[in-house]
């Protein structure tokens, strides 16, 4: 019995080990980076995130003023706490784990080439009216959402509910022995 569990957390744990990647497959990943712009895409992560700032200024009801300090504090929070050379080594450390060095070299051939840069350039603006039309999609159709949860929600409120003739009580009952 011990066995069997042995073994499937041995194999589990292998699964989520990766192994560190060579200075080769680093150093070419790197270059992958380099060439795709990680470092301007992580600049302009905050703009990406405007959408989703300006939704929920709106969901808060927030008034311009209220509005430009919530911008404020993420634009602090993107700039200062998170800790953007420490994700580009992360991401560049991601790209060495998935791909083997020629993949690398093959992708930063890509990227370098005319059509890869334009890739490249055309990326973030793709991603961020995507993210906008994720958004106003899921908008639309949450009415439909709200349909289906419906049956969860009244479940959830009927166990909430005393018993027919029990009213709350007041306080927990003591534990036996108390």
């Amino acid at each position: 019995m011990k066995r069997p569990l042995l073994l499937l957390l041995l194999s589990v744990s292998a699964v989520f080990a990766q192994a560190e990647p060579s200075a080769e497959a680093l150093n070419a990943a790197k270059e992958l980076t380099k060439a795709l712009g990680l470092e301007k895409q992580h600049e302009a992560g905050l703009a990406t995130m405007t959408p989703m700032i300006e939704n929920l200024a709106k969901r808060l009801q927030l008034d311009e003023k209220d509005a430009n300090a919530l911008r404020e504090a993420y634009k602090e929070w993107f700039t200062k706490d998170l800790d953007q050379t420490k994700l580009r080594e992360e991401v560049t450390k991601l790209y060495a784990q998935t791909f083997t060095v020629g993949e690398l070299k093959e992708l930063n051939a890509f990227y370098v080439s005319p059509i890869g840069q334009k890739t490249v350039k055309a990326m973030p603006e793709i991603m961020q009216k995507s993210a906008m039309l994720g958004m106003q999609e899921a908008q639309s159709k949450q009415a439909l959402l709200q349909a289906r949860l419906q049956p969860f929600i009244e479940k959830a409120s009927a166990k909430q509910q005393p018993a027919p003739g029990q009213g709350p009580a007041p306080f927990p009952a003591p534990a036996p022995g108390q």
